[in-house]
């Protein structure tokens, strides 16, 4: 089978041929290992498949004004923006309502032209997509990142936030609804184009806690989420949430929001943790550790990693995806290592 049948296999636990598997390289990564990519895609056939030596130009990244230094842009939304690192995107450094004194005369962006962040085209997604679908290949819609909750936190600064959810503010129920009105337009015009599947994501978590109480999230977002994952799901669309950091004090509610598959990091969660709550429930796309073992480890130290993700996660019936996004800092032999055992453990 190919990709988009295998994919949709894994996500809906009918058996696919193989654990979907993907390492991408941030822009950040680029810069930093610059010629080191094209050689680690040339070694790994399996998963970079018709990479010939020389293809991969890292001179082509793109690095735009929110991932650039020297740039300070405002999005849609009024939130200005920073970043440290040429490739990372920054945070917002200023806060359009950091006064809600000004929500009064505060509008949301119009949906039809913008993204949260630049103008977008609508006519040349379609097209995209329409090339997409012709080659069999998985489509895809994407909410921007942050869509909900963070945003309410570029919006207003997350110090606030919760204020607000602990004061049970009524203004922050009508901030969210602008904020969910402008992502469910997106969301009905990918599904009117007739994409595979929709893409939620969003940061939930710290290190060791969520961002929010499991009580704020079940009041303020949960009833959004709901809403926005029930549109794709009534037109068979599968509903992909992301998020990073410590989750599983929220993990049934946002079971409960409708999601078909969950990219979740595996060792600030606990593997164990897990297997025990989600494996068989919800295809789980494993986001592989870029913390500790990766960049501390060994190859070997890595190869066990990822081969006890798969014993303890995986199925021959599905619900398993792995993913490494690489960043700078991984000794190139452990990004190797990564690539070997993804291939390696593809039909484990």
């Amino acid at each position: 089978m190919n990709h988009r049948e295998n994919f949709l296999r894994a996500a809906r636990f009918d058996y696919p041929d193989i654990i979907p598997s993907g390492v991408h390289f941030s822009p950040a990564a680029v810069l930093y290992y610059k010629h080191e990519i094209d050689k680690l895609m040339f070694k790994h056939p399996v998963l970079f498949s018709g990479h010939k030596k020389g293809d991969y130009d890292w001179k082509k990244v793109n690095i735009d004004d929110y991932s650039n230094i020297e740039k300070t842009p405002v999005d849609s939304w009024g939130c200005r923006w920073k970043t440290l690192m040429n490739g990372i995107r920054g945070t917002a450094i200023e806060h359009p309502l950091q006064d809600w004194d000004k929500f009064a005369l505060y509008k949301a962006p119009d949906p039809e032209n913008f993204t949260y962040r630049d103008s977008i085209d609508w006519n040349m997604i379609k097209k995209n997509i329409i090339k997409t679908k012709e080659k069999d290949e998985l489509t895809i819609g994407n909410l921007q990142h942050g869509f909900l909750f963070l945003y309410l936190t570029y919006i207003r600064g997350y110090e606030n936030i919760i204020f607000d959810m602990t004061d049970e503010d009524g203004r922050l129920i009508k901030l969210i609804k602008m904020l969910e009105d402008f992502a469910e337009h997106q969301v009905r015009k990918y599904i009117d184009i007739g994409v595979d599947m929709i893409k939620y994501p969003e940061d939930l978590g710290m290190q060791n806690t969520p961002m929010l109480s499991p009580d704020q999230f079940k009041k303020y977002i949960a009833p959004s989420y709901k809403r926005l994952m029930s549109i794709a799901r009534r037109k068979g669309a599968l509903v992909h949430m992301h998020s990073d950091g410590y989750i599983m004090d929220l993990i049934e509610d946002i079971i409960d929001c409708g999601i078909d598959i969950i990219n979740v990091q595996d060792l600030v969660n606990g593997i164990d943790n897990l297997a025990k709550t989600l494996r068989g429930r919800i295809c789980i796309e494993l986001d592989i550790d870029r913390q500790s073992i990766v960049i501390h480890g060994s190859p070997k130290d890595v190869d066990d990693h990822i081969r006890e993700c798969v014993i303890k996660l995986g199925d021959k019936k599905g619900g398993l995806m792995l993913g490494h996004v690489v960043y700078p800092g991984e000794p190139v032999e452990n990004i190797d290592a990564v690539m070997g055992a993804f291939e390696k453990y593809l039909v484990y």
